[in-house]
């Protein structure tokens, strides 16, 4: 990416045409797109930024396997804690278990009800939202099993999303990382090992 006549154009604001070719998956992540979890999430559809374009792509993740990947952890810290003992009857013991369930029901709770979204030249996680061509940082974090998407831009706004939810609308995956390959491009963007490596981006 030496010129910027090489990337995709930028979508019109309201149009959000032409639309960003497809683009490429974190390399870890191969899951493909669960359209009946957007289709459940179509009534929820979220409004626009003020003074931005409208909402082209949103997703809804399931809360399956949210529940699923909670209850795995859970179980996770129960064994460990077990094993501390050196015996299996901790498992059994009243006071291992509140501190996992709550941890369950914390996950649950949490992610039930977040959409994220994005329109030509933005993106909301569900809390907040940035101006995907005017990204001033871009990193990716690593942790058990997951990669965060870290995007922060020049007016401060800062959105955090697992790679595998916001892949999980491709199109809308496509959205964001054209304005990310723009703004790797145009600006001096702060990026770290793994944004480099998982993104393709620039050094």
């Amino acid at each position: 990416m030496d010129r910027t006549d090489q990337l995709p154009p930028k979508p019109d604001p309201q149009t959000g045409q032409p639309r960003p070719p497809s683009a490429p998956l974190v390399e870890s992540m191969g899951k493909e797109p669960d359209e009946r979890s957007r289709e459940t999430s179509s009534k929820r559809k979220p409004k626009p930024p003020e003074g931005r374009g409208p909402t082209l792509e949103w997703y809804q993740p399931r809360r399956g396997p949210v529940l699923i990947s909670a209850v795995i952890v859970a179980i996770g810290i129960v064994a460990l804690a077990a094993l501390q003992n050196w015996t299996m009857q901790g498992l059994l013991a009243w006071y291992v278990w509140p501190w996992p369930l709550a941890f369950v029901a914390i996950m649950y709770f949490k992610f039930r009800g977040r959409v994220i979204a994005g329109g030509a030249d933005w993106y909301f996680d569900g809390k907040h939202w940035v101006d995907t061509y005017d990204l001033k940082q871009v990193k990716v974090n690593t942790g058990p099993g997951r990669l965060d998407l870290v995007l922060k831009d020049r007016s401060e706004r800062i959105v955090v999303t697992t790679c595998l939810v916001i892949e999980s609308n491709r199109k809308l995956w496509d959205l964001v990382y054209n304005g990310i390959a723009h703004s790797a491009q145009d600006h001096h963007v702060e990026t770290n090992q793994a944004a480099r490596q998982y993104l393709h981006l620039p050094l």
